[in-house]
């Protein structure tokens, strides 16, 4: 019956947008998007196998920063993550948490080539923090907990509780943190406010946050809105986190850091992994299972459409607590 109610919502938001765009809406959205419903993935979860085919032992799930179209994913990827350690100037003195740290590879990217003193990274898909986990066991100053920021809380099914952030994410009073990253995914946060109040009331002074998000370019008319929630339901982000630059600064938490630098990676990141994976179609997907293939090219989708029709773009956010 759910399943049903569902589609019938989806119908119905196929033909509303489409008295509007009837010659622009790419039905190739909706058409990976019901593939995407009926598997139960989410298109921005990209397809790590496949994306990093070929890569020796990488599970990068991001969007990559792209200097052109043909280079390896995992490069691409690597580049992203490195952007935003290099923006937060990490080093031999931090201790740094990670939101949201996929599969692993960025973590050892922080402790092999930033050689940060210590790093806790929290990641909420049980595949994701299995893999990692497994990946970073040798490592004795990397902490990998199973859970999540949820609207009001911590959630973190790996000690069966809601953790308390200063005692189990942030460090002791001697050794506390100095550093956030949220390296593509704060998007998918449920409860922005939160996220910026409970970083601002554990890290130390002056300890900072770096992050990548997607905002609003302009804002958008109503039958552009109906849309984008649509695309907020196959994405799985929230509608509110939909907002422009002047929205986004506006938000509760955010007004206790100071020196926030707002850098637009929206052609390197979006348009690049875009042209990526249409030129991937191209060369050597044709024989990859469907599968394999509903979340990246869904996703292609959505970003090429909302980026020709000027609606959002991509932001490297660097901001100092208070």
């Amino acid at each position: 019956m759910l399943n049903i109610v569902w589609l019938s919502l989806v119908a119905a938001v196929i033909l509303l947008v489409g008295l509007k765009f009837s010659q622009s809406l790419p039905w190739a959205i909706i058409r990976e998007g019901l593939a995407s419903i009926i598997e139960k993935r989410s298109p921005f979860g990209l397809t790590r196998k496949h994306l990093n085919q070929n890569n020796g032992n990488s599970l990068w799930g991001n969007l990559g920063l792209w200097t052109n179209s043909s280079e390896p994913y995992h490069i691409a990827a690597k580049r992203l993550a490195k952007t935003v350690g290099e923006t937060a100037q990490l080093g031999p003195k931090d201790n740094i948490l990670d939101i949201g740290i996929g599969s692993g590879d960025q973590i050892l990217l922080w402790l092999e080539d930033f050689y940060v003193a210590k790093v806790t990274g929290i990641e909420p898909d049980s595949a994701g923090f299995l893999s990692a986990s497994q990946r970073l066991k040798v490592f004795s100053n990397a902490i990998i907990i199973h859970g999540g920021f949820e609207k009001d809380g911590i959630n973190s099914p790996t000690i069966h509780q809601q953790i308390s952030p200063h005692q189990n994410l942030f460090g002791s009073s001697q050794s506390k943190c100095n550093k956030v990253l949220a390296l593509d995914c704060a998007y998918f946060l449920p409860n922005p406010p939160f996220f910026w109040n409970t970083i601002a009331d554990n890290i130390k002074t002056a300890g900072t946050v770096t992050l990548t998000d997607l905002m609003l370019v302009r804002h958008l008319n109503s039958p552009e809105r109906i849309l984008l929630r649509f695309i907020s339901w196959l994405t799985r982000i929230p509608y509110s986190n939909w907002q422009t630059e002047q929205q986004y600064f506006q938000r509760q938490g955010i007004d206790r850091f100071s020196a926030r630098v707002t850098r637009d990676l929206s052609v390197e990141v979006l348009d690049g992994f875009a042209a990526f994976f249409e030129n991937q179609r191209k060369l050597n997907i044709e024989n990859c299972p469907r599968h394999e293939l509903v979340q990246p090219e869904l996703t292609s989708l959505i970003l090429k459409y909302m980026r020709r029709k000027k609606m959002i773009r991509y932001v490297m956010i660097h901001a100092v607590k208070n």
